[in-house]
């Protein structure tokens, strides 16, 4: 069953979807699979476009106000389709009307992703079935960067990961630019993403797949072929660890490129605030990337009064207004 996605599911820059089964995320009969003929992963994501049992396929609204029961592919990429739709949506709230480069939805899809098939991508589900909450999560917290490399450049991103983190994730997605017609690879700017251990020694690379032996489980090593690489490390030491996205061969540059994980170090956002009251009022503070700096930030009042915080979360601070601190 490998190797037999068509046009333009094979294109390196779309959002390629394959099928699964809605009620046990088990591989459909028709999906088809990769890899494409230079090697890369394909599909990118799956959704449900079947079910085993029960009406024998996936709802769908129909003509005339009616609703109908269908499979395929037809009835995933839709749902992919409509959960990127409302991540731009959201994206735009969350920046000034902005609109998100296509690589960033695709890589809050693809990051967000849950694993099926073998671990890591594969040639059958690609790197996993969507989930919308988790991509919105990721995207409300802030958990990206849009940046730009040039060739032989290297950029430093850094992540903190909390004790006891069960994993970590990054991903890096770039729309690359277009390449002569049957290019062998297609790739056209190949950037590297690794990830650094705390001691500043260690280093993880980003996931491979064999396309000689496509039922390969895949493993660690540099990627030359793809546009889409994610690193993930099982079991992480806590710490400060470093990104490094490296413009490895970039003829035309600078190349954009949009790079998710959570806990990026950076400093807390402030939205708004509601009116605070008299002291011994409760306030809410909106904002994002609250949650990175818990236990090592506090809340304060001119003149420089500490607040007493309630609940924390990586985007609404709860707070009690301090004495000394007037109506406002």
């Amino acid at each position: 069953p490998y190797g037999n996605i068509p046009p333009p599911g094979t294109a390196k820059n779309v959002i390629t979807v394959g099928a699964t089964n809605s009620n046990d995320d088990s591989m459909t009969l028709f999906s088809s699979w990769g890899p494409v003929d230079d090697g890369r992963v394909k599909p990118d994501v799956v959704a449900p476009g079947d079910e085993v049992g029960g009406d024998w396929g996936i709802t769908s609204t129909y003509l005339n106000n009616s609703y109908y029961v269908a499979e395929g592919t037809s009835m995933a990429a839709p749902a992919v389709s409509g959960i990127s739709g409302l991540l731009i949506q959201q994206y735009r709230s969350i920046y000034g009307g902005a609109d998100p480069w296509p690589s960033t939805v695709k890589a809050l899809l693809i990051h967000t992703a849950v694993d099926l098939g073998n671990p890591g991508p594969d040639y059958a589900f690609g790197y996993g079935r969507v989930d919308a909450q988790a991509a919105a999560d990721v995207l409300r917290a802030r958990d990206l960067r849009q940046d730009s490399v040039s060739n032989g450049a290297t950029n430093i991103h850094s992540i903190t990961v909390p004790a006891g983190a069960a994993s970590v994730k990054v991903t890096l997605i770039w729309d690359d630019y277009p390449g002569t017609v049957g290019a062998d690879p297609a790739l056209v700017n190949n950037l590297d993403l690794t990830l650094v251990e705390p001691d500043g020694i260690t280093t993880h690379f980003p996931w491979v797949l064999d396309p000689a032996n496509p039922s390969n489980n895949a493993t660690m090593g540099t990627d030359n072929i793809n546009n889409v690489e994610q690193v993930y490390v099982a079991s992480p030491t806590p710490g400060i660890w470093v990104v490094r996205v490296a413009g490895a061969s970039v003829p035309q540059g600078p190349q954009q490129y949009s790079l998710v994980a959570e806990d990026f170090v950076n400093t807390p956002v402030i939205d708004r605030m509601l009116s605070c009251g008299e002291a011994g009022d409760s306030v809410t503070i909106y904002g994002s990337a609250f949650g990175k700096t818990q236990g090592a930030s506090t809340v304060q009042f001119p003149p420089g009064v500490t607040a007493t915080i309630t609940s924390w979360s990586a985007t609404e601070v709860v707070c009690i207004v301090p004495a000394g601190v007037g109506a406002g």
